[in-house]
């Protein structure tokens, strides 16, 4: 999914300068994808979710995103 994209373009591109275009507007779409469900409550999300919690702990608190 989202890393897959990120390595493809790693893949791709030597210039610095693109990859660091490239790394916005992956946050920008992490932006956007938290302010739409915060808690990452919805189904097409769970295994965000899990990985989350199990990397950053048992509560979410994603209100710094951004």
């Amino acid at each position: 999914m989202f890393s897959v994209s990120r390595l493809k373009a790693f893949e791709k591109l030597s210039d610095g300068f693109k990859l660091a275009e490239n790394q916005l507007e992956a946050r920008s779409d992490a932006v956007e994808l938290v302010r739409d469900d915060p808690g990452l409550s919805r189904p097409e999300h769970a295994k965000l979710r899990k990985q989350m919690l199990s990397r950053y702990g048992a509560v979410l608190n994603l209100g710094d995103v951004g």
